[in-house]
């Protein structure tokens, strides 16, 4: 029993470091995938992509970026971003979060005439991130791996 209660208050203030350390990185955490999001430069619309059907790296991303990210920090990044692929996964988000997202960042993705790479499956092709903003980034037809 005396082993229990030293290992328990061992681990204890190990765990809390670990929370708290985790709570305080988290800008840093966005900040090293919106990063990545943006040096890779694609908006990927399916769970794999090319001939050999290699796992989308993108939505991955958007998956972990969508579980850290707070709405406040998704909407400066839809708003303000100079990646267009991180601005328009970061509007994604918001959606997929049901987030109350103000009329004047709508209004900015309805005019948004920047283009972006897509890949969808084998193809590629370039859109206007005002044509994907308000369509799924996967297709409901779409099957899962």
């Amino acid at each position: 029993m005396p082993l229990t209660k030293t290992l328990l208050l061992a681990i204890i203030p190990v765990f809390i470091q670990t929370v708290v350390y985790a709570r305080d990185n988290k800008p840093d955490t966005v900040q090293m995938i919106v990063d990545e999001m943006a040096v890779n430069g694609v908006y990927e619309r399916s769970y794999t992509i090319g001939y050999t059907g290699s796992y989308c790296k993108q939505l991955e991303l958007y998956t972990k970026l969508l579980s850290v990210a707070a709405e406040d920090q998704l909407i400066e990044l839809a708003k303000n971003n100079k990646s267009a692929v991180v601005r328009l996964y970061a509007f994604q988000a918001l959606k997929e979060k049901k987030a109350k997202i103000a009329d004047k960042v709508v209004y900015q993705f309805e005019e948004d005439n920047a283009q972006v790479i897509t890949l969808s499956g084998c193809f590629g092709d370039k859109k206007q991130v005002k044509s994907l903003a308000f369509k799924p980034i996967i297709q409901p037809n779409e099957l899962l791996p």
